[in-house]
């Protein structure tokens, strides 16, 4: 395998990639920690979210049979309620519309792409940054038995782009998102992922990571 990594505009002869937590691909409750979001649709991903609106189809009856001797059908229209409708909404259009679930994932990765790229280089710490996360990768391609057509990193001064191309199978993902989860979460603790699914049937993957800044508590890239 012969990957190649960006250090900041640097080049050097190896690849990298990074993770933190795993999640689904809907934004539920602001966590930005690993999002799962194919453009496409795939099984696996249509599945998890027929599970997350059984869940909150689950919450929506439970928080209805214990509000209704409480409140009446004016206070339904409460910012919180319409924001719950308006997100369960986005999540059931995002199952059934392949098409309307690309362009969400498009737009999101255009805004991921521009926040890294407004972000000014520091090329110190962008090759040490590429140099952790190139040892965390090649350890999790090791230890998750998989072969890739190519993977790159371009670090800046507290983020770096991640990207791996030819991922074959939900299984073969799945392990190495968790293999680079515990390699280099301490580094990276936040990152947002973007997947593509290729007309071979093979994903590529984009992992926007961050540090958080020095005396920050939540940050959003």
């Amino acid at each position: 395998m012969k990957t190649t990594i960006h250090q900041g505009f640097a080049i050097s002869p190896l690849g990298i990639l990074f993770t933190g937590l795993i999640c689904l691909g809907v934004g539920v409750g602001g966590s930005y920690l690993f999002f799962r979001t194919p453009n496409t649709a795939p099984p696996e991903v249509s599945q998890q979210l027929r599970t997350l609106m059984d869940r909150l189809d689950a919450i929506e009856q439970r928080q209805t049979a214990s509000q209704a001797p409480y409140h009446s059908a004016k206070s339904r229209s409460t910012p919180g309620v319409v924001a719950y409708v308006a997100q369960r909404q986005h999540v059931e259009r995002l199952r059934n519309d392949p098409e309307y679930a690309r362009q969400e994932e498009q737009h999101r990765q255009d805004r991921l792409e521009k926040a890294y790229l407004d972000e000014p280089i520091n090329a110190a710490w962008a090759a040490q940054s590429a140099v952790l996360v190139d040892s965390a990768l090649l350890d999790a391609f090791e230890q998750s038995n998989l072969n890739v057509h190519a993977s790159s990193v371009d670090c800046r001064s507290r983020s770096c782009r991640i990207r791996i191309d030819g991922i074959d199978g939900a299984d073969a993902y799945d392990d190495l998102v968790t293999f680079l989860s515990v390699n280099i979460a301490d580094t990276l603790p936040k990152a947002r992922l973007v997947t593509t699914i290729g007309p071979d049937g093979k994903q590529a993957l984009d992992i926007f990571a961050s540090a958080v800044p020095e005396g920050a508590q939540h940050w959003e890239p």
